[in-house]
């Protein structure tokens, strides 16, 4: 396993962990236009205090196949209150959290992700993708705490 490879699964997990949950479904979460380079940024600068907030407060967010068999995104009020603190409106920023993660999934496992791609996998707009490869060093280093 690469050093990407570990740090791609270190952005993972800290998404895979299931708590008492309040849902965002699919129709809200990922009908949203992609984000942006400077949101993609934002997001990397801002998800170190995240990660920490969410191990100090034991919570979790994480990607979940919705009730319609969609794409969705779990997390908590807490959560939620937490990324608007931190200047996001919280359905962005999971929104921005799972496409992100899908697009490093992507990256690192290539095609058979891209043929057979998890259920609760968002879709990735190009612009994302590209924007993620660009960033992929930091988003990683931010995901992992290093």
């Amino acid at each position: 396993m690469s050093i990407f490879s570990l740090r791609a699964s270190a952005l993972l997990l800290l998404l895979a962990a299931v708590f008492l949950p309040v849902t965002a479904h699919a129709a809200d979460l990922y009908a949203q236009p992609p984000f942006t380079k400077a949101e993609l940024t934002k997001f990397i600068d801002d998800l170190p205090r995240f990660r920490d907030w969410l191990r100090a407060n034991k919570e979790t967010a994480h990607p979940d196949l919705m009730p319609d068999d969609k794409p969705g995104f779990v997390y908590s009020a807490k959560a939620a209150a937490h990324a608007e603190s931190l200047g996001w409106q919280a359905e962005r920023f999971f929104c921005v959290m799972g496409r992100a993660a899908a697009a490093v999934a992507w990256i690192e496992r290539g095609p058979a992700v891209k043929t057979a791609p998890p259920r609760d996998m968002p879709k990735v707009a190009p612009e994302e993708m590209e924007a993620v490869q660009e960033n992929l060093t930091d988003l990683l280093r931010a995901a992992s705490g290093k």
